[in-house]
């Protein structure tokens, strides 16, 4: 297991370009990384995940049309890094989760936060256009009914409501975040990292499938694996498998 945590507590974790490039670096760093088999994706600040782009730095570098594009083609770098991860991906969300913070927050695959976490986009307070692989992302996951609510109204949803709105797959209360999201963690863990990687690889494709391409003869080769055979000979055996990852 492998844990990115946002750490800028001065700005309640926004994500400027440095950061976006920091992040973008390490999901491509835990990427290659074949021994792992969950990452955890969290703040080192408990008010915010993430509230979003810093707009400290827009009127310097994305004060024009031509800026505004080459600020988002690097920015957009941290969203790639992270949908190309093969590793199951856990948000743990405290506080806020805004703009592209929530953007990231999606595009993980499991996503725990509290009864007090506070999800939105938020960029109509702004006159901030979306650009569209953002829009892309949210669309993916709550449908249009949910995404045009959350960019035409901007507001945000505590967490009871993010859950109920698909934005957040799982709700505790804050005292026990760390050891829910330490369980969710365990389950993913014991199980054959070979079929966990394919599973997402598959899930992902079939939900968007201009995303990725599907290998779907991949199930079939599988059979003759190490784990796959361990599987069926401990479920035979009544006890329980020990997964090696070949």
């Amino acid at each position: 297991m492998a844990a990115i945590t946002l750490t800028r507590p001065d700005g309640l974790n926004a994500i400027d370009l440095e950061t976006a490039d920091a992040l973008a670096a390490a999901f491509r760093t835990v990427s290659a990384d074949e021994t792992l088999r969950c990452v955890i994706l969290r703040s080192g600040e408990p008010r915010a995940f993430s509230v979003g782009a810093d707009l400290r730095e827009f009127a310097e570098k994305r004060a024009t049309p031509d800026e505004a594009r080459r600020y988002e083609a690097r920015a957009s770098g941290m969203f790639d890094a992270l949908r190309a991860c093969p590793h199951p991906v856990v948000a743990q969300i405290e506080g806020y989760c805004l703009g592209s913070g929530l953007g990231l927050a999606l595009l993980c695959d499991l996503r725990i936060g509290t009864r007090s976490s506070r999800l939105g986009m938020g960029a109509s307070r702004t006159a901030h256009l979306i650009p569209a692989p953002y829009l892309r992302i949210v669309l993916e996951i709550v449908g249009l009914a949910t995404a045009m609510e959350l960019v035409l109204e901007g507001r945000a949803y505590d967490g009871r409501e993010s859950f109920e709105k698909g934005l957040l797959t799982r709700v505790v209360p804050a005292s026990e975040l760390n050891a829910e999201v330490s369980a969710t963690v365990a389950r993913i863990v014991e199980g054959p990292p070979r079929a966990v990687r394919w599973h997402k690889a598959a899930l992902t494709a079939l939900a968007a499938p201009g995303i990725r391409m599907l290998d779907e003869d991949e199930p079939f080769r599988a059979v003759g694996s190490h784990d796959y055979q361990e599987g069926i000979r401990a479920f035979l055996e009544k006890r329980e498998p020990v997964f090696s990852g070949q």
